[in-house]
């Protein structure tokens, strides 16, 4: 049973870009990812879930405070580390899955285009003016 004051977990990615060059430019393929518990404390308790609050060292905001209903299948917080490196897991999985679906249109779009490589004669277009008459 959740407690006012209990602490609730979600793992979030965290990117880093790299240094740059003597000439300002990013170094390339040196950004870096990492992986964050962000802990939530239980702000307040519902019939139908509770409200979590980020531990940060400033003062309480409720603007910032997020509701987690208990019957949701994607929840932003979990009540153990567990269940949010599961959630975490589940995340990425289907982002992988939405970027490499884009990719394969992507592929298909430039397939598409390749077959039109050579140049297309391109006979008289009409102006907006001739048109109207």
């Amino acid at each position: 049973m959740t407690t006012i004051g209990d602490t609730w977990y979600r793992y979030q990615e965290v990117y880093y870009s790299g240094p740059v060059n003597d000439y300002g430019d990013p170094i390339p393929n040196s950004s870096t990812v990492e992986v964050h518990l962000v802990k939530f404390a239980v702000k307040r308790i519902t019939p139908k879930g509770v409200w979590v609050a980020e531990h940060v060292p400033m003062e309480y905001d409720p603007l910032y405070d997020k509701l987690v209903i208990h019957s949701w299948r994607k929840k932003y917080a979990h009540a153990t580390e567990a269940e949010a490196l599961k959630a975490f897991k589940a995340r990425k999985l289907r982002n992988i899955s939405i970027y490499e679906a884009r990719i394969r249109s992507i592929r298909k779009a430039l397939e598409y285009a390749k077959r039109y490589d050579t140049p297309v004669e391109i006979k008289s277009i009409p102006s907006f003016e001739a048109l109207l008459t």
